[in-house]
């Protein structure tokens, strides 16, 4: 119902035209005691209203009749106005009298002066003048403009204040009618939003000098209208309605444009600025930064030096001008410093690992904007890599230590039922060597699925850690002692170095002492037979580090990372016991203790460096 109503155009037709006579109804019941107001003046009564109004109609009367006695023009008409009179010129003499000292309401004196030649074919001329004076007794029943004023002058004064507020009535009601004609503007019958008429799609600016030019026109027609009493009055009326009609139909046009958001976008400028700002911002992706800098600067060299020179004797605007331009000037150079800053720290933190940063790209300017986003989308590939990867450990590690589990309960029985059948000692040899070598088979299976569970859990942080002051040259001392037959029967020395002073560290004696078992394990079995292996201990600040180094067996072609991946081995033909898992679980365990490990390899030096920090030092 409400939008049938706002939408139907005859209730708009007649809204529009009940705006228009509410509007010339509180005019004209404004104005009209206003004025009358205006002439009573301090005095503020009716008598002294009609007297003032007498007077200023009075006054055009004087003037004319002064201008038609100097120029011998007749006074008939002026016969039956509702006045005496009295002319006389600049010596005072009296030229015409019909005033007989009788009272009178209102008197006005007008002066016309003019130029009077005294001889004939003379070139000096005299100032003179005619003065009229007039005096009016009205009879307000009386015909013509003057009883007319009077009579309207003294109405409106007398009910003033009923008229000012029948006038307040009738702006009260035309305020609501042309609030529902704005509501309603741009609605049409079976439209589900605003539209715009023909007028509303003449773009805005040209609209707008339309409006104006008409402005222009009707002031021109006053102008040219101002000496003729009466067509001055009736066409002054005239365009005075014409303009409220003009009024509300401009400001209900910007109400549809308001409402159907074209206001900006339907003019030539607008066009004219959006064509320009693609055009620039098309040009702005192909120029590099350098570029687009030096043509900003150049354009506001020049603005600056034009300046200079158009006020170059005014020192006052030069500065002016100048301290105008840094108030551009720093402002912009602030705000890309500030989005350089912002974009520098979210590269920082993301280069530091905070992938999930997003820089903020409010206030930034087009290349900086474009280069946070660009970071933002790095980091979000960022996440996303990093994210899948880790799932894809998750569910290796998961799949190792699940699989490795199922393994070993069948694996238990084997070695059960072969240690049971070693012990009925059987007499056949070959059923001897079987079992031997499943024996064998059995218990290094045994040892790859523990290894599996131990990285597992090692790389998942799942072992129990205790750290405890630990003296690394005690650990070393055993673990040469624990594998000094072992690497005699190798061809291997084993060489110890370490300082004088004890070295503590806080380490869990376990997990360290399983390091140096995998990485000695690891010596004895592919370093080359008849060559010396080096454990150094050596104390750098606040940092232990423990030094292995051999010369390998067979040589070694894989890089520094791949040597602690799982299931990579030194011996690439595989020919040697082991899982490839002791460099990896050994890596993962001094990760658990803060510490580091770190394998390279030089040629066919193998090279292992442990870092631990340093606790306390003993006495």
């Amino acid at each position: 119902m409400k939008r049938a109503l706002i939408s139907s155009l005859p209730v708009k037709v007649a809204a529009l035209f009940l705006t228009v006579l509410l509007v010339l109804t509180c005019v004209l019941l404004v104005a009209c005691p206003a004025a009358a107001m205006v002439f009573a003046g301090s005095q503020g009564t009716t008598e002294a209203a009609r007297e003032a109004v007498a007077e200023t109609v009075l006054n055009r009367y004087a003037l004319d009749m002064a201008s038609n006695i100097v120029w011998s023009m007749p006074l008939d008409e002026y016969e039956e106005m509702p006045f005496t009179y009295t002319a006389t010129d600049d010596t005072g003499a009296v030229l015409i009298n019909t005033y007989q000292d009788t009272p009178y309401l209102a008197k006005s004196t007008a002066t016309y002066m003019y130029d009077y030649y005294p001889f004939p074919g003379s070139n000096t001329s005299v100032l003179r003048q005619v003065s009229v004076t007039l005096y009016a007794d009205v009879d307000q029943s009386g015909e013509g403009w003057l009883p007319l004023a009077v009579r309207a002058v003294s109405l409106c004064h007398e009910n003033r204040w009923w008229m000012l507020a029948l006038g307040g009535m009738a702006f009260v009601l035309a305020a609501a009618t042309a609030v529902f004609l704005h509501a309603a503007a741009g609605w049409q019958p079976g439209k589900e939003e605003p539209v715009c008429n023909p007028f509303d799609r003449i773009p805005f600016d040209i609209y707008t000098g339309l409006y104006v030019a008409l402005a222009v026109a009707e002031l021109v027609l006053l102008r040219e209208l101002s000496f003729h009493y009466l067509p001055f009055r009736i066409v002054t009326a005239f365009l005075f309605i014409l303009d409220v009609f003009l009024c509300l139909g401009y400001t209900m046009s910007i109400a549809t444009r308001l409402k159907t958001h074209t206001l900006w976008r339907n003019t030539l400028i607008g066009r004219l600025l959006g064509l320009l700002g693609r055009g620039f911002r098309a040009a702005g992706r192909h120029l590099p930064l350098v570029a687009k800098t030096l043509l900003v600067l150049g354009a506001l060299s020049a603005v600056e030096l034009l300046l200079y020179f158009s006020c170059y004797w005014e020192p006052a605007a030069v500065l002016v001008w100048w301290g105008v331009g840094k108030l551009v000037e720093i402002p912009l150079v602030v705000l890309i410093m500030l989005g350089l800053g912002r974009l520098k720290n979210g590269i920082r933190r993301v280069a530091a690992g905070q992938v999930e940063h997003q820089i903020s790209t409010q206030y930034l300017p087009g290349d900086l904007r474009r280069a946070a986003e660009d970071v933002n989308h790095i980091g979000d590939g960022l996440s996303e890599a990093l994210e899948a990867r880790l799932q894809s450990e998750r569910f290796k590690t998961e799949l190792i230590t699940n699989v490795s589990h199922d393994i070993k309960t069948p694996l238990t029985s084997i070695i059960n039922y072969v240690d049971l059948m070693e012990k009925q000692r059987p007499e056949d040899p070959v059923l001897q060597e079987y079992l031997e070598v499943l024996h064998r088979q059995s218990a290094r299976l045994k040892k790859l699925i523990e290894d599996l569970i131990e990285a597992s859990k090692a790389s998942t942080g799942n072992l129990p850690v205790e750290l405890t002051p630990v003296q690394l040259g005690v650990l070393l001392e055993q673990t040469v002692g624990e594998y000094a037959e072992k690497a005699e029967a190798g061809g291997l020395t084993l060489i110890l170095h370490q300082p004088e002073q004890p070295v503590m560290v806080l380490a869990d004696g376990r997990h360290l002492w399983r390091v140096l078992d995998n990485l000695m394990n690891n010596i004895c079995k592919y370093a080359m037979e008849g060559t010396r292996v080096y454990l150094d201990l050596e104390q750098r600040g606040d940092t232990a580090c423990i030094l292995f180094r051999n010369i390998s067996r067979v040589p070694l072609t894989l890089s520094n990372e791949e040597l602690t991946e799982r299931f990579v081995r030194g011996d690439s033909s595989r020919n040697t016991e082991g899982s490839g898992l002791g460099l990896s679980i050994a890596r993962s365990l001094m990760e658990l203790q803060g510490g580091s490990l770190e394998a390279t390899v030089d040629g066919d030096l193998f090279k292992v460096e442990l870092k631990m920090h340093i606790v306390a030092k003993a006495e």
